[in-house]
């Protein structure tokens, strides 16, 4: 099978601090092992299925989902075995929106103490992160005055609704149901316990 894949780098700041990318996979796409890096990660599924490899569990992702990945954690994404999807990806270092009164440290401090990182969001919620990515990518394109300034505002309310989200809803579990990732998340476990 062909794998077609239009992946955008829509932007990244000179020092790499922010970068933002959408990508449109037609046919099966998986990663081929999985990785780390020491930047913040938001995945939002526009479209299609996937298996969200994070750590040592494995979630089932669909349309509406969004990941966010602490920094130094461990993950990948594959197929879940139907073909297309459609995402965006934001990545960012905490000193692109960092505040003298460390309130982004307190942020990203609440969400890496929650257990999951897999949010299902209501239509309603949809609609407002898919307006933030567009105001996001219009700011790109246009590049008034201050748009890197504007960036930061609107990632910080990008972080502060996943923070309030988190907060206010018990997060179902979007554990695979996969025998095969059952298995490669127990033993992902078993070597996290004994290394």
């Amino acid at each position: 099978m062909v794998v077609i894949s239009n992946n955008i780098e829509i932007y990244s700041t000179e020092d790499n601090a922010f970068s933002i990318s959408s990508s449109d996979v037609i046919g099966y796409f998986s990663m081929s092992k999985k990785h780390v890096h020491e930047k913040y990660e938001i995945y939002y599924l526009l479209s299609g299925e996937r298996y969200y490899f994070i750590k040592d569990q494995v979630f089932r992702i669909k349309k509406g989902h969004l990941v966010f990945i602490n920094q130094g954690e461990m993950h990948k994404t594959t197929d879940a075995d139907l073909p297309d999807h459609k995402r965006m990806l934001v990545y960012f270092e905490k000193r692109f929106i960092e505040t003298l009164n460390g309130s982004v440290s307190a942020l990203l401090d609440f969400m890496a103490q929650k257990k999951y990182s897999v949010m299902e969001l209501s239509l309603r919620d949809q609609n407002y992160i898919e307006n933030i990515f567009r105001e996001m990518t219009e700011e790109i394109i246009k590049k008034p005055t201050g748009f890197e300034v504007q960036l930061q505002g609107l990632l910080m309310k990008l972080l502060v609704f996943i923070s309030r989200h988190v907060d206010e809803h018990n997060e179902k579990e979007y554990f695979s149901n996969c025998p095969k990732h059952e298995k490669i998340a127990d033993i992902v476990k078993f070597i996290n316990t004994n290394y």
